[in-house]
C-alpha cells in the first residue's frame, strides 16, 4: 500500500499570520495517520555510527558445521630424537631395537612395573634393567615359547612371613620343566634347598666350614636300618655300621646281670624251632640276643663256646645252664648237661707275688672257674641263716651277633683266601674296584657257582677272626652282597654287569619332546650310554661312564621308533616299551600339536565315562585322540601311577582291559566322545556320547 504524504507550504498560514494555522495541523495529522497506517515512513540516511553497547547473554552453541577440504601438506620436518632406535639390514628378516643413548657413555636403564607413588619412580639409577612388582603373587618376568602354552617364571619378592627376600624360578603350576643350568663351575653361598632329586655325575665338594642339611632321608651306600654312618677310610669313602660298633660301650667279655622279665622271646632266642638238612650237629643259638634290640651282641653265660667261624668265646656257667638235647640219628648225640646246684656269684681269687732283688718283680696269679673247673658248692652248716637267691640272669658281651654253640668239641673251620673287590653303593662298583685279600670258610669255586648262596658261612678280613664290613663284593665275575654275621640265603649273588656295550640314544625327561612332530627331529638331547646291549631293547643296564659305575639319569631314552623309561633309583627299566615315532595327549592331542594338561576319565559304563564320573587320569596314544580316527582302533598306555598328576615323566603300562575312557573335561566344550579298551593295551572304535 503506498503513502499519500501531503506537502506543507509557507503559504498555508492564514491571514492572521500564525506559522501553526489550522490548515498546517491539518496536513500535519493526515501525514501521521499515512505513516501510522504504513507502519513507518521510508528510510532515511544512514546516520553516525554511535557508542558500542553492553555485551549480551551468549546465546546456545549452533550445529556442527561440515569439515572443509584437506588443505596441501606442509614440507616434511627435522626429525626428532626417538627413545628406541633399530637397525636394519637388507638380507634379514628383522630389525633390531636399541635404545637411544642421547649422547651419555653408560648403558640406558630401564624401570619397568615400578609405581608412581615408589621413591624410585624419579630417582636414575645405574642398574641396567628394575623389574617390579607390586606383590609375590605377580611375577616379574614371565618367558613363553610359540612351541607350548605353557612359561617360566621368574619372581622376586619379600617374604613376610620368613623376614627374608626370595629369588624364585619356577613353571607354570601343573608344567613339568627342565632347568639347564651348564657351567663349568657353580659358587653358592648360602643353603640350597631341593624339593625333588638331585644327581650327581661327578664329584661335589663342601668346602670347610660349609653345612649341608638332611631332610626325613639321607639314602647312601646301601643304607641298614638302625645302622649310622661313618668314615670307611682316610679318603672320605662312607658306609653303615652299628653305633655299638663305634663306641665301645662295653668291651669283650663284660658280663652283666639282668632282671629275668628281659630274658624272653622278644629279646634273645629262646624258643624256636630248627628245620636241619641232613643230620648234622645241632648249632645252637638259644641264649644269643636278637638283632635289633638292646641285647644284641650278648649271649647268656651257660657254660658253652660260642663260635662264629674262627672266633670263639667261652663263657661260664653262673646262670646254673642245663640242657637235655636228643639224638638226630646223626652228627647230634642225645646229650645232657648242667649242674645239680645253683650257681653263686662271687669273685675270682687273684694272688699278686711281689719279691725284692734291686727291685720288685711282680707276679699275679689269677685262680677262676676257668683253671678250677665249674664254681665249688658253698655250704653254711648249721648257721641258723637263711639266704635268698635273687636268680638274676648272667650275660656276656661278644661284640657281635651270629655265634652259636654246640654239644661236640669246637673244631676251627679252615678258611681260605679269597681276593675281592668291594664297594658299599652298587653291584657294578665292587665289579670295577681294585681287590683286597679276604679269608672265608668256603671255597672261591663256591663263590663262582651261582647256584650256591653259601648259606650259613662267613666273610672275615685279612686276619681271619673278625667279620668282613656289610656291602657288595665281586669275585671272577660273581657279585655278592654279604651282611655280617654269615650269608642267610635271601643276599644278591649275580654276574657282575656287563657295560662295555655303546649305546647312542635321545634323552628327555618328558617323552613329548623325543616325538618326531612333522616330520621333524626329536628336541630331546643325543647321550652317549654304556650298558649290557648295544641295542635299547635288549639292554637291561644303562650308565653314563663306561665303568658302569654312574647309572643313567631318569627319564625317556628313544632309539629309531623305541621308546623305554629308565629308572635312575630302582637302577633298571621300569613299564612298558612304547614302539612309535608320535605319542600324545589321547584328550585333544594332535600328531603335529601334542595339546598337554588334560585328563581323561577311566569309568566301568559308557555312561559314567560320559558324564566324567570315575578315576581322571592322563591316557597316552599313538597317532590320534579319542575323537578323531572314528573308525580305528588305537594303542593307549596310562602312567604306571596312573592317579599321578605328572604328564610324560613316568613309566607307562598298556591300558587296562575292561573300561570306558572319555574325554570329559571339567571345563567341557563342545561333543564327549568315549572308547572301550577291547584289550590291555587297544582301544576300540569312537562312540559320541548322548
Amino acid at each position: 500500500m503506498s503513502i499519500i504524504i501531503t506537502e506543507i507550504y509557507n503559504s498555508d498560514a492564514d491571514g492572521s499570520g500564525v506559522f501553526l494555522s489550522p490548515e498546517k495541523v491539518e496536513k500535519i495529522n493526515a501525514n501521521f495517520q499515512q505513516i501510522e497506517l504504513n507502519h513507518g515512513g521510508p528510510n532515511g540516511p544512514q546516520g553516525a555510527q554511535g557508542d558500542p553497547g553492553d555485551d549480551g547473554s551468549k546465546g546456545t552453541t549452533g550445529a556442527q558445521g561440515d569439515p572443509g577440504d584437506d588443505g596441501f601438506a606442509g614440507p616434511q620436518g627435522d626429525e626428532g630424537q626417538s627413545v628406541w632406535l633399530k637397525n636394519t639390514l637388507i638380507t634379514s628378516d628383522n630389525d633390531t631395537l636399541k635404545t637411544n643413548q642421547f649422547g651419555k657413555l653408560n648403558p640406558t636403564t630401564i624401570e619397568i612395573g615400578v609405581s608412581s607413588s615408589s621413591a624410585d619412580y624419579n630417582n636414575p639409577t645405574t642398574r641396567l634393567k628394575t623389574l617390579h612388582t607390586s606383590d609375590k603373587n605377580t611375577y616379574n618376568l614371565s618367558l613363553k615359547t610359540s612351541d607350548s602354552d605353557n612359561r617360566s617364571h621368574y619372581n622376586f619378592y619379600y617374604d613376610s612371613v620368613g623376614s627374608q627376600i626370595v629369588l624364585e624360578e619356577s613353571f607354570d603350576e601343573n608344567a613339568s620343566g627342565i632347568l639347564v643350568d651348564a657351567a663349568s663351575q657353580h659358587n653358592y653361598s648360602g643353603f640350597i634347598e631341593i624339593d625333588g632329586g638331585l644327581t650327581s655325575s661327578v664329584d661335589s665338594i663342601l668346602n670347610s666350614g660349609s653345612e649341608m642339611h638332611i631332610g626325613a632321608q639321607f639314602n647312601v651306600a646301601s643304607p641298614v636300618a638302625n645302622y649310622v654312618v661313618r668314615s670307611s677310610d682316610s679318603s672320605g669313602s662312607v658306609s653303615w655300621a652299628r653305633l655299638r660298633d663305634l663306641i665301645a660301650l662295653f668291651p669283650i667279655g663284660s658280663i652283666i646281670g639282668i632282671d629275668p622279665s628281659y630274658f624272653n622271646s622278644t629279646n634273645f632266642y629262646l624258643n624256636e624251632t630248627i628245620q636241619q638238612t641232613g643230620t648234622p650237629i645241632l648249632q645252637n643259638r638259644t641264649g644269643a640276643g636278637m638283632a635289633n634290640t638292646l641285647f644284641e651282641g650278648w649271649y647268656a653265660c651257660n657254660g658253652q663256646t660260642w663260635t662264629i667261624g674262627t672266633l670263639n668265646y667261652t663263657l661260664p656257667n653262673i646262670n646254673a645252664f642245663k640242657y637235655n638235647i636228643a639224638s638226630n640219628d646223626g652228627g647230634q648225640t642225645e646229650q645232657t648237661f648242667g649242674p645239680a646246684d645253683l650257681s653263686m656269684l662271687a669273685g675270682a681269687e687273684v694272688t699278686l707275688t711281689m719279691p725284692y732283688s734291686s727291685g720288685y718283680t711282680i707276679t699275679s696269679t689269677i685262680v677262676d672257674f676257668a683253671s678250677t673247673g665249674e664254681p665249688g658248692v658253698i655250704d653254711f652248716p648249721n648257721t641258723g641263716t637263711e639266704y635268698g637267691d635273687t636268680k638274676l640272669i648272667y650275660i656276656c658281651y661278644l661284640g657281635q651277633t651270629g655265634f652259636t654253640w654246640e654239644t661236640g668239641s669246637y673244631v676251627p673251620p679252615t678258611l681260605n683266601n679269597i681276593d675281592l673287590g668291594y664297594d658299599t653303593s652298587s653291584q657294578a662298583s665292587a665289579c670295577a674296584a681294585g681287590t683286597n685279600t679276604f679269608k672265608a670258610d668256603f671255597s672261591v669255586e663256591d663263590w663262582t657257582n651261582l647256584s650256591n648262596n653259601l648259606i650259613g658261612l662267613h666273610l672275615y678280613n685279612i686276619d681271619g677272626v673278625t667279620l668282613a664290613t656289610s656291602g657288595f663284593y665281586s669275585y671272577g665275575g660273581v657279585v655278592r652282597y654279604w651282611v655280617s654275621p654269615a650269608f642267610n640265603g635271601s643276599n644278591y649273588v649275580g654276574s657282575c654287569p656287563t657295560t662295555s656295550q655303546i649305546l647312542n640314544a635321545m634323552h628327555s625327561a618328558v617323552i613329548f619332546d623325543l616325538n618326531y612332530s612333522n616330520g621333524n627331529p626329536p628336541t630331546g638331547f643325543n647321550v652317549t650310554l654304556y650298558g649290557d646291549n648295544s641295542n635299547l631293547i635288549s639292554a637291561t643296564k644303562l650308565f653314563t661312564n663306561a665303568q658302569g659305575t654312574i647309572p643313567a639319569p631318569t627319564g625317556w631314552y628313544r632309539v629309531g621308533t623305541l621308546l623305554r623309561f629308565w629308572d635312575n633309583g630302582l637302577n633298571s627299566f621300569d613299564g612298558t616299551n612304547i614302539d612309535g615315532t608320535i605319542i600324545m595327549n589321547a584328550n585333544r592331542g594332535v600328531p603335529g600339536a601334542p595339546v598337554t594338561g588334560f585328563t581323561c576319565v577311566q569309568s566301568a559304563t559308557a555312561s559314567n565315562a560320559c558324564l566324567g564320573f570315575g578315576t581322571q587320569m592322563f591316557v597316552y596314544t599313538l597317532l590320534g585322540n579319542l575323537e578323531n580316527t572314528a573308525d580305528s582302533t588305537l594303542t593307549a598306555y596310562i602312567n604306571s601311577n596312573s592317579d599321578s598328576t605328572a604328564e610324560g615323566t613316568e613309566a607307562m603300562l598298556q591300558i587296562t582291559q575292561g573300561y570306558y575312557y572319555s574325554d570329559w573335561v571339567v571345563d567341557i566344550e563342545g561333543t564327549v566322545y568315549n572308547r572301550f579298551s577291547i584289550s590291555n593295551g587297544i582301544l576300540g572304535i569312537k562312540n559320541t556320547c548322548t
